[in-house]
């Protein structure tokens, strides 16, 4: 098998790929008090503290990942950053998809 061809046979058997969850009044529960907002014109999110966070354009493709209640986008990621920790989440055109890296759990909410 080559790597190409198991990258995509990884990628397409990912449980969280296939968890289509379900919002109520616009808003989808990713965490205990932690929300992605799905019916705004920009990417948002509301913290745990109740703060929310807001990112580009709905229209627009955007990674970001949310670490000790701060996002911090793609590419902007602190020094002690650890994955094991993070929770990512993916604005995308059709959908929003997250994945807590913690549990190995996500799903994605359709906007």
């Amino acid at each position: 098998m080559t790597a190409e061809a198991f990258e995509v046979s990884a990628i397409d058997h990912l449980p969280f790929q296939k968890n289509q969850c379900l919002s109520k009044g616009g808003m989808g529960i990713v965490a205990k008090r932690f929300f992605v907002v799905l019916r705004s014109d920009r990417n948002e999110l509301i913290l745990p503290d109740g703060k929310s966070w807001t990112g580009r354009a709905a229209s627009e493709r955007e990674c970001v990942f949310v670490l000790r209640g701060k996002v911090f986008p793609a590419g902007q990621l602190p020094k002690d950053f650890r994955l094991e920790k993070s929770v990512v989440i993916s604005f995308e055109d059709e959908k929003v998809t997250f994945f807590e890296c913690n549990s190995l759990s996500g799903g994605f909410y359709k906007r």
